[in-house]
């Protein structure tokens, strides 16, 4: 897209190499299979959940001025308490430079561990606690 800097793509981190769509579905199948069902998984279930972290302005001038090491922590963290508030697994984190404002895209597997598809779990919470995650996060 036109608002990538491709000079800048060799920036880009990654912390968690993302899992394959075949590793995504047999994780998901596996986990769906603790419940019981009629039905097998169907074709077109949702095998991950994948977000993005990012800033407003004034806050990506304070991220920018944290040393890497202190970004890929912060990132890691943000996407674990996702993960946890989820109740699945973080499988891929990958940390973007190469745009106009550093940010973070994250990948979970689609059903949490007891089961459950977190699409349909995600409709009974209140999916706005999500984004203040990072706020709580030091």
């Amino acid at each position: 897209p036109n608002y990538v800097n491709g000079d800048n793509t060799h920036k880009n981190r990654v912390l968690i190499e993302p899992w394959t769509g075949r590793n995504l579905k047999a994780e998901s199948v596996r986990r769906r299979d603790l419940q019981p069902r009629e039905r097998a998984i169907k074709s077109n279930a949702g095998i991950a959940i994948v977000g993005i972290i990012a800033f407003g302005s004034k806050a990506q001038k304070r991220f920018a001025r944290l040393s890497k090491k202190q970004q890929d922590a912060a990132f890691w963290e943000i996407a674990e308490a996702v993960a946890e508030k989820l109740n699945t697994t973080l499988t891929g984190l990958v940390i973007h430079l190469d745009e106009s404002a550093i940010h973070a895209h994250f990948q979970l597997v689609g059903y949490d561990l007891k089961g459950n598809a977190i699409s349909q779990e995600t409709k009974k919470r209140h999916t706005s606690q999500l984004q203040d995650l990072s706020a709580g996060i030091q």
